[in-house]
């Protein structure tokens, strides 16, 4: 049986247990339901919730081991995302119509009629009933179910594919993604989903933790390429929709599967007590495999471990807890700093100060990066007699420079009401600057190096801020950090701009000051989120009297929420636009006699191009025969029908060339 359609093991459903399985099977899914309700109960109403439980018993009833697998899926939505019910009601008619067509394909053994399969998930929708939760859901439903179709075409396309995900062939497919246009509820489902098969995949070698005493079963082609994609394609749509910590779950479970090694190394540099030694084997990053049977038990048996992220080792305290401790203490300080300078506060509108930690793929980029440019220093003998590369990674967390930062984000008042905007704008500039001095006044830059002005040259995509390196004494050592200071306008594009556009292109700037911009960022929520308007235009002012306190707190939150993720949501409809305005996304295959895909891959052309423009660039790419000489003559297909090589593409096109052995050659005209 061909892997690409085979039904993956945690989603099988057994079939039959003794009485002692079933027991467990329905505590399991007790605790399951009732964390998602607890979690549900933060933001949304007691009819919501109801609504939402209406849906999850129309489609699962009885099945206790679907249930529990829904509840799993529905909480990352809820945990990471904080989805209103809409979405996790068409989320949960999406998991069961995933499901029956994972069945479905499983015991057709891949040999489904290629226009039936494209069109698997949105038919497993029909008769499910979810007409019966109103049009915003059906939407919702849909949509993803034709992001879903449109991953099953390129995961078909490519099974034949030998080499690994590239660079190109992700920046690809994440275009592809977002060029299917629909609510973007929908990408956020399928988003979540990966993070689900993600958390699957690892639950299931968990329970093969026994094996870790002869060491860890490699991954299976499936398994590698769900995580290669997590990393690559999945994690980088959650950060565009402004959903960082689904980003950070989704890269640390893939950094912890792919490369375990690494891994491991990473999580002792933070589990470490600030005393102890460095190994060899540490620097190295060699596996322990009694750690990882400790580590898998711990995340196994979390309960019986009594273990925290980070241990303690006696006394000591370990390098995780010291950096968080660090990390807010400077904060505090800083906080201080800038609250007690006159100047500062004469001329600040608004002003935060945030911090962070860099999670452990993060970090272990950042430790490549630095052996790079270690490597890079060495020549000749020198590099000739040097000890193997990997011992030019660093050895502890504290030798990554930006492993702490701290950022300021400030807005300058207007002086007067009519202040132009451009004389605003120079004193942000001006006072980034100012609050620079300050800070490295109290604490003094370590390496002039590592003084990066971004606003005097701002960053090829955009990107604008003043950063630079320091230190702070803490405990007796020496505590790296670094300070980035930029203005609400900056981070403003940093986060949602041309700057976080890393995939696409390099475009102009967005007019956040706009009263287009924010006009379009109104209707972008009220696009979103039609229902939920009224209840989010309540002011004070209008001494609107709530039920009670929980009611208050969720509009609260719920506003909040909005706030944030609007400019993102801003952001994707720009990029959307853009995409259409000046460029196609299309898949292309050839396929032999039996239906079997030879080779293909998603190729990016400039709108308005045709098929014949797809070929040739399958030709450079060699998806296609160099010649074409086994090609059927003119004959290609696009969506499942003849079309002509003149025919020009849309944006998710699928075009297939069938191959069959002394066919005619396909004539190219150059």
């Amino acid at each position: 049986m061909d892997e690409q359609i085979e039904i993956p093991p945690w989603l099988l459903i057994p079939l039959a247990g003794d009485k002692k399985s079933s027991e467990n099977l329905s505590r399991s899914c007790g605790k399951i339901i009732t964390k998602l309700t607890v979690a549900m109960n933060i933001y949304l109403t007691t009819p919501e919730i109801s609504a939402v439980f209406d849906a999850i018993d129309q489609n699962v009833g009885n099945d206790l081991y679907k249930k529990a697998g829904l509840g799993d899926f529905l909480l990352i939505l809820v945990e990471t995302m904080e989805m209103g019910h809409h979405a996790l009601i068409a989320a949960t008619f999406h998991y069961c119509s995933c499901i029956k067509a994972a069945k479905r394909e499983h015991l057709e053994n891949g040999n489904m009629d290629k226009i039936e399969g494209e069109n698997l998930y949105l038919c497993s929708l029909a008769g499910t009933g979810i007409e019966n939760f109103g049009t915003e859901v059906i939407r919702i439903g849909l949509d993803a179910a034709r992001l879903k179709g449109t991953e099953s075409l390129a995961a078909r396309m490519s099974s034949q594919s030998k080499r690994r995900l590239t660079r190109t062939d992700a920046g690809n497919l994440r275009s592809l993604l977002l060029s299917v246009r629909g609510d973007w509820r929908a990408l956020a489902i399928r988003v979540a989903a990966c993070l689900y098969r993600l958390r699957g995949l690892d639950s299931h070698r968990l329970g093969q933790v026994s094996q870790l005493f002869d060491g860890l079963p490699a991954l299976t082609s499936y398994e590698n390429k769900v995580c290669r994609e997590a990393l690559h394609i999945y994690a980088p749509l959650a950060h565009r929709l402004g959903f960082n910590s689904l980003k950070i779950a989704l890269e640390g479970t893939a950094f912890r599967l792919l490369y375990r090694r690494q891994y491991m190394a990473v999580s002792k540099m933070y589990s470490r007590s600030e005393n102890s030694p460095v190994s060899e084997e540490n620097t190295r990053g060699e596996l322990d495999v009694g750690y990882a049977i400790q580590d898998a038990k711990r995340r196994l048996f979390p309960q019986r471990s009594g273990m925290i992220q980070y241990r303690q080792f006696g006394d000591s305290i370990t390098i995780g807890e010291g950096m968080k401790e660090v990390m807010d203490d400077v904060t505090q300080r800083m906080k201080r700093v800038l609250q007690e300078d006159d100047v500062f506060m004469e001329n600040i509108a608004s002003v935060s100060v945030t911090a962070r930690i860099k999670e452990p793929y993060s970090l272990w980029k950042k430790m490549l990066r630095i052996r790079a440019q270690r490597l890079s220093k060495m020549k000749g003998k020198e590099f000739a007699n040097s000890i193997h590369a990997s011992s030019c990674l660093p050895s502890s967390v504290t030798e990554v420079h930006d492993a702490i930062a701290l950022r300021v984000v400030l807005r300058t008042r207007k002086l007067t009401p009519d202040e132009d905007d451009e004389v605003t704008e120079a004193r942000d500039r001006a006072l980034c600057y100012y609050v620079q001095e300050l800070c490295r006044d109290r604490w003094p830059a370590v390496d002039e190096a590592r003084l990066k002005d971004y606003i005097k040259s701002p960053k090829p995509n955009g990107y604008q801020s003043l950063h630079y390196s320091s230190q702070t004494r803490w405990h007796g050592e020496n505590w790296p950090f670094e300070l980035q200071v930029r203005s609400a306008d900056m981070h403003r594009v940093a986060e949602y701009g041309i700057a976080a556009h890393f995939d696409y292109k390099i475009g102009s700037q967005l007019d956040v000051n706009s009263d287009l911009y924010l006009k379009n960022v109104e209707e972008c929520l009220q696009q979103n989120n039609p229902n939920e308007m009224e209840v989010e235009n309540i002011s004070p002012s209008k001494n609107f009297i709530f039920e009670n306190y929980d009611t208050m707190i969720r509009v609260g939150r719920k506003r909040e929420r909005d706030e944030r993720q609007a400019p993102y949501l801003k952001a994707l409809s720009e990029t959307r636009m853009d995409m259409a305005r000046e460029k196609v996304i299309v898949m292309l295959t050839a396929e032999k006699n039996n239906g079997m895909p030879e080779s293909g891959a998603i190729i990016s052309l400039p709108s308005g191009a045709c098929v014949l423009d797809a070929l040739r660039e399958g030709k450079k790419k060699e998806v296609l025969d160099i010649s074409l000489s086994s090609a059927s003559g003119p004959h290609v297909y696009r969506n499942g029908m003849l079309t002509g090589i003149t025919e020009q593409l849309r944006s998710g096109d699928m075009l297939v060339v069938p191959i069959m052995d002394g066919a005619n050659e396909l004539a190219l005209q150059r």
